[in-house]
């Protein structure tokens, strides 16, 4: 079952590489501060990590050592 779990976060980073710059655009949107409003605190942390040069050199990382996956 572990392995699974661990092919799913995998998949799961190689799709967040994918629509990087449309995650980027979303929480700098407009749209983001009206949607942010149910959970300020959240919203704050999900933008300040997409919008993190640290998170994406994460993302970048997993991923290019499983390359065989």
């Amino acid at each position: 079952m572990a392995d699974t779990r661990f092919a799913s976060i995998v998949v799961m980073l190689k799709r967040f590489k994918t629509i990087k710059r449309g995650l980027e655009q979303l929480v700098i949107s407009e749209e983001w501060e009206m949607y942010k409003e149910d959970d300020v605190v959240k919203g704050k942390e999900v933008k300040d990590k997409i919008l993190n040069e640290d998170f994406w050199m994460n993302v970048d990382y997993i991923p290019s050592f499983t390359a065989p996956i």
